[in-house]
């Protein structure tokens, strides 16, 4: 139950005592098995952080988790073949592997790691991604119409970051304005 239950929302903020409550099982119990689920390479967690100071904070009590590979999500969660067609249920999917593609590629490297960013309920950006020295804010959005990204606009001005990256559904790879716009496909290439 609680495997299907991470996977069921993947990439959504999760707070550890109402998981726990939802699925009737005791914190301490919740922490234990999500410990396994990691140890076995089923999950990884992405914490929350509302600084730009990232490797210097205290675990975090709220997480987003991710598939470690997305067709074993699609797989447990007995997803249709017109998957393709549902243009929500595909932006999870490419959160997740964009999620996938940067813990990869940071893995094992010294003062680097993937976070999310979230300020109250209005402001959140899908990644910030640590390597060395700089920080790259990144949005994952998967629609044809791409919205105004406040957000991501908010955190760059907030922080002084002078980059951010867009991965997107099927636009074509543009610069502009100090950001990268990048279809899925082409990110996943490079990363």
């Amino acid at each position: 139950a609680l495997y299907v239950s991470i996977l069921d929302c993947a990439g959504e903020e999760i707070v550890f005592s109402k998981l726990a409550r939802n699925i009737n099982i005791s914190p301490s119990i919740l922490e234990k098995y999500l410990r396994y689920l990691i140890q076995t390479f089923l999950i990884f967690s992405v914490e929350r952080t509302k600084t730009k100071r990232v490797l210097r904070q205290r675990r975090a009590s709220k997480v987003k988790f991710y598939a470690m590979d997305s067709a074993v999500r699609a797989a447990v969660l007995k997803s249709r073949t017109d998957i393709y067609d549902d243009s929500a249920e595909m932006g999870i999917y490419a959160e997740n592997l964009v999620a996938s593609a940067v813990r990869r590629r940071l893995s094992g490297r010294i003062n680097s790691g993937i976070w999310y960013y979230r300020e109250s309920d209005r402001y959140e950006v899908d990644f910030i991604v640590k390597e060395a020295d700089s920080l790259l804010p990144i949005e994952v959005k998967w629609r044809r119409d791409i919205p105004a990204l406040k957000s991501l606009d908010r955190l760059c001005a907030k922080w002084g970051l002078q980059e951010s990256a867009l991965v997107t559904r099927d636009h074509d790879l543009t610069y502009r304005d100090n950001r990268l716009s990048i279809p899925l496909w082409f990110f996943l290439l490079m990363v």
